[in-house]
């Protein structure tokens, strides 16, 4: 019985109280109390807050440098496939305009020929021969002239299976190629290569006037080879006075190394 007698009282007590701090609250009189708690929290409750806020900057940091990594790496990976397309279709382009260069020339000589890639080299250091993809069932034979833009000869077949042949280059000291300048005395003599690394015309006639710059084409005596072919330019003279003849160094115009694309001239006999 006195617990219940007291709980009403008690109850009275706070709701009087609660009254008592609201009617002083709108008084007035609790203000300076009012702000004093304030100013003397409000260090409190800014560093509160700006905890708050460095936890969140952190979460939102760690996320947003996780994200960029994967941006980069993906990035750095799309790079170097449009790298590789890039690469690839100026390759593409080159051989394109390398093989629309032949097919002009060949169309306004009336020649006939077979395009033909350069699809390997072989392994003998000392040898210039590279490997093409068109062999006898295309028509290709032994001794057929191979091409590129121009009209400049490149090589000869020494070799061939029914899918390919094997093309000895001008720059290989094995090859040998009557030629003449054309100068005013079609002056002739015998380009080979010399040592791989480059070409040279000899068994000049002494007496022969040659100027630095001149063209060099083939002659047509091989069976083979038609006349007119470009093997190169006069880059210098030598001159021996104990010798009947004088020899010129060929200036080459092509870069034998990139080949890519040739195109084999078919005799009308073949």
């Amino acid at each position: 019985m006195r617990f219940l007698l007291r709980k009403p009282n008690r109850t009275i007590v706070i709701l009087g109280a609660v009254v008592l701090l609201a009617v002083l609250h709108y008084a007035g009189p609790l203000q300076y109390v009012e702000d004093g708690i304030i100013r003397l929290l409000s260090p409190l409750q800014v560093r509160m807050f700006s905890a708050g806020v460095n936890v969140n900057s952190l979460y939102d940091v760690t996320v947003s440098k996780s994200e960029l990594l994967s941006q980069r790496e993906e990035l750095t990976s799309r790079v170097g496939e449009l790298l590789a397309e890039n690469a690839q279709l100026k390759t593409t382009l080159a051989e394109f305009e390398e093989s629309a260069f032949q097919r002009s020339y060949l169309t306004e000589r009336n020649l006939t020929a077979v395009e033909a890639r350069v699809v390997g080299k072989t392994i003998d250091a000392l040898s210039h021969v590279v490997i093409l993809d068109k062999g006898s069932r295309d028509g290709v034979r032994l001794g057929t002239p191979a091409i590129t833009k121009n009209g400049l000869l490149v090589g000869t077949v020494i070799d061939l299976n029914n899918s390919t042949s094997k093309l000895l280059l001008i720059t290989d000291t094995k090859s040998s190629i009557a030629a003449l300048i054309e100068n005013d005395r079609q002056t002739r003599g015998i380009v080979a290569g010399d040592r791989g690394l480059s070409l040279a015309m000899d068994l000049i006639p002494e007496d022969e006037p040659i100027a630095i710059g001149e063209i060099i084409v083939t002659a047509g005596l091989e069976a083979t080879i038609p006349r007119g072919l470009v093997l190169g330019e006069v880059e210098r003279v030598e001159r021996d006075p104990n010798s009947f003849f004088q020899r010129v160094l060929v200036k080459q115009l092509i870069n034998f190394d990139r080949l890519t694309i040739v195109s084999l001239l078919i005799t009308p006999n073949e």
